[in-house]
């Protein structure tokens, strides 16, 4: 609320307000403002701290901006799962029967783009299960054919181009 806006009611309403909080400790918490100034026109005084959990999660975020080899394969991986419900359900059967794969295979977390721990958690999956994306894309094109997503042979083409150690 500002002022200008306002007028009379504003002032009106800001010395009740004051009156009535008059000597008592006083907290006001917000969990998001876009105008952080706009918070002091009723309490001059005020103090912006911010909470533990979003400085958290603005560090998580500028540590995933970097990676955007692995943000590209992460997205290409997911989306390849997309309205593909065939696929789902061969892609955790290949994973528990390959060597080194899973006795009970799950799909992979989708990253996403807000939640940085959940973009962690995707990296960790895809990490473990890496060696056998290759396997499971030629399997895939192989299957379907020219039926197949352009997605398969994105990554496929992503894998052909990168060398791995």
């Amino acid at each position: 609320m500002e002022e200008k806006y306002l007028g009379d009611v504003y002032l009106k309403v800001k010395e009740e307000l004051k009156q009535h909080i008059a000597g008592k400790p006083v907290a006001v918490i917000f969990d998001e403002t876009p105008d952080v100034e706009g918070r002091c026109s009723l309490f001059p005084n005020s103090l912006h701290i911010t909470c533990m959990a979003h400085t958290m999660n603005l560090i998580g975020s500028a540590f995933c901006k970097p990676f955007d080899q692995l943000n590209a394969f992460m997205l290409s991986f997911s989306q390849m799962f997309y309205q593909a419900g065939a696929r789902k359900r061969r892609y955790p059967s290949f994973l528990t029967t390959k060597p080194g794969g899973q006795k009970r295979a799950t799909m992979a977390p989708n990253p996403c783009a807000t939640r940085w721990n959940l973009w962690l958690s995707a990296v960790q999956y895809l990490s473990e299960q890496f060696g056998l994306y290759k396997g499971f894309i030629e399997m895939e094109i192989q299957v379907c054919g020219r039926r197949n997503s352009m997605r398969c042979y994105k990554i496929k083409s992503w894998f052909s181009r990168c060398r791995f150690s």
